[in-house]
């Protein structure tokens, strides 16, 4: 099977307006919710070989502690298109995924993360911050040709 896990980045910090969207750090709160993250991916042995990431400061600050508080050695790309990403750019991103790569996170951010989802699974799900969705496809999956409710969300 081939997996495709769906992160989106922990709650961000509010505290100072002139900052902008992109450039928001993480809060308090976030950064417990990133702790609790990489012990799931522990427990769960959650180890994606691809991690593609929006290069917004909240995404970095919520995917580069995981991997290192989780020990993983994923290959990770950050790529700007990921930011603001309506569902047809996040397959467009994910197109480019070698076909042999067997397992990809996507840190993204809503309403393109949830309406990827709904897309892929055919199912509705809220995804709150911190939010880790895991859809799984045949091994003939094509990343360069995702369907609508081709795969199943676990």
């Amino acid at each position: 099977m081939k997996t495709l896990f769906l992160l989106r980045p922990a709650k961000l910090d509010w505290t100072d307006q002139t900052v902008a969207d992109f450039d928001r750090p993480l809060n308090a709160r976030g950064n417990r919710t990133v702790a609790t993250l990489a012990s799931f991916f522990v427990n769960e042995k959650i180890e994606p070989e691809l991690v593609i990431s929006s290069s917004a400061v909240r995404a970095r600050e919520t995917i580069e502690p995981i991997l290192v508080s989780a020990g993983l050695h994923s290959e990770v790309r950050f790529d700007e298109r990921v930011y603001e990403a309506i569902p047809e750019r996040l397959l467009e991103v994910i197109s480019g995924v070698e076909t042999q790569t067997r397992s990809v996170l996507i840190a993204g951010h809503n309403p393109g993360l949830e309406g990827l989802l709904t897309y892929l699974t055919g199912q509705t799900e809220a995804t709150s911050t911190g939010a880790l969705a895991k859809i799984r496809f045949p091994d003939d999956t094509n990343w360069n040709s995702l369907r609508a409710r081709a795969g199943t969300l676990e």
